[in-house]
């Protein structure tokens, strides 16, 4: 998932982080043209005009930050300064999800209220981060065997995990942060809709051929077979 925004001239951008040290900032026809032909689905955002507009100057601001080689993947947060960059602190590195995340607390947009992913995670869920975690840092083995161990040990390992179908969610609201036990079926409803359209249409190019009407909106990501 990303932040979909437009630019000073209009052009449409996708910020992203697509893997491991692999964070972008490329026009969406180029992020489409990648695509090949999978789905793609945009979520309309709840936001008012001035919220659109500082979320847009957010995602202008991170795009400029990005550090040359990419952030790290992982499942943390960080902060974003003017002068020093992305600043993860105790973080290993950032998500898909909790860039986007990064980007809304940056404009003092709050999607999420954070504590109740811990404060609200059943031990279901929680096994479930645990296992996502795993299966991540083992993809990671073979090409960053010293961000794979970050992941898949402790303390990082028991940490909740943000995910991308949640903060999508999140931002199709207008009542704002939502706690986990509000959030969780919201994204389980996003998930639901993304593969309602792939079933309905043939061919995957309808929803990529949604137009983006506003200044900022969040791509919920992509759904293949």
């Amino acid at each position: 998932m990303g932040v979909l925004y437009r630019d000073d001239a209009g052009g449409a951008w996708l910020l992203h982080q697509a893997w491991n040290r692999d964070s972008r900032n490329e026009t969406f026809d180029a992020f489409r043209a990648g695509t090949r032909g999978a789905p793609l689905f945009l979520v309309p955002p709840g936001l008012d005009v001035d919220e659109q507009s500082a979320v847009r100057a957010s995602a202008v601001l991170a795009a400029k930050l990005l550090p040359e080689g990419g952030l790290p993947y992982a499942f943390g947060s960080a902060t974003l300064d003017r002068e020093k960059g992305f600043l993860l602190g105790e973080s290993c590195g950032l998500s898909c999800a909790t860039l986007v995340n990064v980007v809304f607390q940056t404009a003092r947009v709050a999607l999420v209220d954070e504590s109740t992913w811990a404060s609200q995670r059943t031990s279901k869920r929680e096994a479930e981060d645990r296992e996502a975690k795993t299966r991540v840092a083992a993809w990671l083995n073979a090409g960053d065997r010293e961000q794979a161990l970050r992941i898949g040990s402790e303390p990082e390992l028991g940490r909740p995990r943000l995910r991308a179908e949640e903060v999508a969610a999140a931002s199709s609201q207008t009542t704002r942060p939502l706690d986990l036990c509000t959030a969780e079926p919201l994204g389980q409803q996003v998930l639901a809709e993304m593969d309602s359209l792939i079933a309905e249409v043939s061919t995957p190019a309808l929803p990529v051929e949604q137009p983006l009407t506003k200044d900022v909106t969040v791509n919920a990501g992509l759904r293949t077979e």
